[in-house]
């Protein structure tokens, strides 16, 4: 993996408090860690904002009578053809 080399100024403070729960030299993990957390949330964030609607009534009349009659259903016909 190829690194980008960053400059991040922080207060101090939080850099003491950092370095006493994470130990020295183990800042940077830690603010890669949690900027890696960070982003998937903005991607899962993303993706169900761009999936919104998918599952509508016009694209799946299947579900008409609720998922869980739909789930029902399914199982019923599953066990029919096993």
């Amino acid at each position: 993996m190829n690194y980008q080399q960053l400059n991040l100024s922080i207060p101090e403070t939080t850099y003491r408090e950092l370095k006493r729960w994470v130990g020295p030299g183990k800042v940077t993990d830690f603010v890669l860690t949690y900027a890696e957390i960070g982003l998937h949330q903005f991607r899962v964030k993303k993706a169900l904002e761009d999936s919104y609607g998918a599952w509508s009534q016009e694209n799946h009349p299947e579900l008409s009578r609720g998922t869980q009659a739909y789930l029902r259903c399914e199982r019923r016909d599953r066990k029919i053809h096993q």
